[in-house]
């Protein structure tokens, strides 16, 4: 399932969206935010789950673990970096 997400990054906020499939606990999907795509993969429930990728960004690789959950508004979450946390949250 797509969702349309805010990024809160330490650089600004910027619409989004993290396309999401969870079967069997295995999570795999895309974030996209800023023009950047990212796979990503993890472990979790329909409701609460786990997930890591790399963003390709003109400095290098950007790795992220990330924890979210899915309410009835949509997917929130944060995500760790070296460049700092990123949080999302369903676009409103």
């Amino acid at each position: 399932m797509e969702y349309r997400i805010i990024v809160r990054t330490p650089f600004g906020r910027f619409s989004g969206t993290m396309d999401l499939n969870i079967t069997d606990g295995q999570v795999a999907g895309t974030l996209a935010f800023m023009g950047f795509t990212s796979s990503f993969s993890g472990q979790g429930t329909e409701n609460s789950f786990s997930f890591s990728g790399s963003f390709d960004i003109p400095i290098g690789a950007l790795d992220y673990k990330a924890d979210a959950e899915v309410k009835d508004d949509g997917v929130h979450g944060k995500a760790e970096t070296r460049l700092g946390t990123l949080v999302f949250s369903p676009e409103r």
